[in-house]
């Protein structure tokens, strides 16, 4: 992508400054110093850790806060963080900050990257939410393919976790939608998973009009009836690997697609290529990691574990008492339905939410 000299410089690459959100600047008049605290806070530092980051007194720091608080017409600073993150924030700024921060233009210029996914992960570039991203995916297989939802559900523990029911979900469809999904039980329990067993290396074709119908669940039949009323009727799901965890993911077609089962035949592999593409966008960028929703100083908590540090070290090098130490960790877990703190480190090593420095 071609940006501007203005660009280079807003995003760091010339002055060295950290990257801004320069429509901020230019809808609210910020100086730089607020869009710089304003950045970060959308980005999910906590008020309490804008001293150590911008490298000032907590004074200075309340004083742009209330800068930002008067310029934005807010009242309280959880409204304007609140108010920050709704925003539509610039890609190449988010991706700075994302989870862990990841530069995305040099994946353009990497060899592996083939050319019939070059839009598909431009369109991805710097998304910070799983949901925008499986958005893009939706929109790229729409045309070809009649895509109208995309249920996506990955596994850290790989197959253990799905017998476990374990798992992230994340669903791109209706809300009344979303909700018979919910309410349909476990996902080993459907026949596209059946299906999915049966053959891993395969796609599980699914028609809502089939014997599929008439062998699933009443809750799995209430699913597919709030699908056949929206006018999706055919499922593709597929699975594959992604380091030691596990993804299935499912694209629901529109009942209009002509002869959609020989579609699949002749072209999911399509399908299973832009996924895996869109995944790797999703991991690459942080999007996926923030989905689980750990702060930074989490995530940091838990990056001075996985490196080896007691505890008392641990809680030494972040510069916290070993209570308030011990508070993030179970925070950490908490968020990651982990157990131990082992289990959370494997978690969030397999999200890509650590960085080890």
């Amino acid at each position: 992508m071609r940006r501007s000299k203005q660009s280079e410089t807003s995003h760091g690459t010339a002055s060295g400054q950290m990257p801004v959100d320069e429509a901020l600047v230019s809808a609210y008049g910020l100086s730089r110093r607020e869009a710089e605290c304003a950045t970060l806070l959308r980005y999910g530092v906590s008020q309490a850790d804008l001293p150590g980051r911008l490298e000032v007194t907590r004074s200075t720091i309340q004083k742009y806060l209330r800068a930002l608080r008067n310029k934005m017409g807010v009242k309280t600073t959880a409204d304007l963080t609140a108010a920050l993150q709704r925003g539509k924030a610039d890609d190449n700024v988010a991706a700075y900050h994302s989870w862990p921060p990841a530069a995305v233009a040099p994946l353009m210029q990497t060899g592996f990257v083939q050319s019939p996914f070059t839009d598909l992960i431009e369109q991805c570039r710097g998304k910070l939410r799983l949901h925008d991203m499986l958005q893009v995916l939706r929109d790229y297989l729409a045309d070809p393919f009649g895509a109208r939802y995309v249920f996506y559900t990955y596994s850290p523990h790989a197959v253990t976790g799905l017998i476990r029911d374990d798992v992230l979900r994340k669903v791109l469809a209706p809300p009344a939608v979303i909700q018979a999904f919910e309410d349909a039980g476990r996902l080993l329990d459907s026949p596209s998973a059946a299906k999915l067993f049966a053959n891993p290396d395969g796609i599980a074709f699914v028609d809502g009009r089939s014997n599929d119908y008439e062998i699933a669940s009443p809750t799995i039949r209430a699913f597919y009836d709030r699908c056949l009323g929206d006018g999706v009727r055919y499922g593709a799901t597929f699975g594959f690997p992604s380091g030691s965890a596990y993804l299935g993911m499912s694209v629901s077609l529109d009942e209009n697609v002509p002869d959609a089962e020989k579609l699949l035949e002749q072209r999911g592999e399509e399908i299973r290529a832009a996924a895996m593409v869109t995944h790797n966008c999703a991991w690459s960028y942080g999007a996926l990691a923030a989905e689980y929703g750990l702060t930074i100083r989490e995530r940091d908590a838990l990056c001075t574990l996985a490196v080896g540090r007691r505890t008392s070290e641990a809680a030494k090098l972040m510069r916290m008492s070993e209570r308030a130490y011990g508070y993030l960790l179970i925070n950490a877990r908490q968020k990651l339905s982990a157990r131990t703190n082992a289990e959370a480190i494997f978690k969030a090593t397999a999200a890509n939410i650590l960085v080890f420095k």
